[in-house]
């Protein structure tokens, strides 16, 4: 996880221009020598460092300066999620991302927030369920988690009952479940989450790893079962994922 600043943003913004300029051109421009490899890590990074020299000289602001006068230059990335600090502001469009029936929740989606203040408030509802989940913080694989909003809901509900807690930061997580989704070709689709926890098994062996089929077994329901109280969520008036009627549902699975 990282900050960075980058300097085509500032560049773009003393233009004031949404066309990116390339490095070459820019190197061009500020009357700076070009004579390393483009796209040779290092040798890219000394030219950025050049050019950002001449900007500073140029306009007589320190880096610093720079950064608070074009903060669109300011980004991060979070647990492989790269994003803007001060993203442009873009016209609304009706689609189905934004559709309230949407079941996708990807990290700038409303569901997504959603999903994290339902996450802030559960409780265990229902009958009393076994424990078999006990102090396990879990989290899903990426691309299930992403794209079940509703099933997501339902699962969290169902941990919760069973003692645990579903965590959306996989380095909370002591207890990650591996669920393979599969692209069109019939390949695996990669999972950033599940390949760090592989590194993180490696060196420390600290996070337990089930799948997907032992989570349901641990919750003693079916995947089918899941699906289905997902789909009364959706059926329910305006999505009310934290209604009375929809948790007993769940809870009583």
């Amino acid at each position: 996880d990282y900050t960075f600043y980058d300097v085509q943003q500032i560049l773009m913004g003393l233009k004031e221009t949404k066309n990116q300029p390339s490095l070459i051109g820019s190197l061009l421009e500020y009357g700076i020598e070009e004579n390393q490899d483009v796209h040779k890590s290092d040798d890219d990074s000394l030219m950025t460092m050049e050019l950002l020299k001449a900007i500073c000289d140029q306009t007589g602001k320190s880096v610093e300066q720079l950064i608070n006068t074009y903060d669109q230059c300011i980004g991060a990335v979070d647990e492989y999620v790269f994003r803007w600090k001060f993203p442009p502001v873009k016209p609304v469009k009706e689609n189905k991302e934004q559709s309230p029936h949407s079941n996708k929740m990807g990290r700038t989606t409303n569901n997504y927030k959603r999903f994290v203040d339902f996450l802030e408030n559960i409780q265990p509802i229902g009958e009393e369920a076994p424990q078999n989940l006990e102090g396990r913080c879990i989290c899903i694989s990426t691309y299930y988690e992403e794209r079940h909003f509703r099933q997501m809901v339902v699962l969290a509900q169902l941990i919760c009952n069973a003692g645990g807690r579903y965590v959306v930061r996989f380095r909370e997580c002591n207890c990650f479940v591996e669920k393979r989704m599969y692209k069109a070709n019939g390949e695996i689709r990669y999972c950033s989450r599940y390949e760090t926890v592989k590194r993180i098994n490696r060196n420390e062996c600290k996070i337990d790893v089930i799948s997907f089929e032992d989570l349901l077994t641990l919750l003693s329901v079916t995947e089918e079962e899941i699906n289905c109280l997902a789909e009364n969520i959706a059926l329910s008036a305006d999505l009310d994922i934290a209604s009375d009627e929809n948790l007993v549902l769940i809870g009583n699975v």
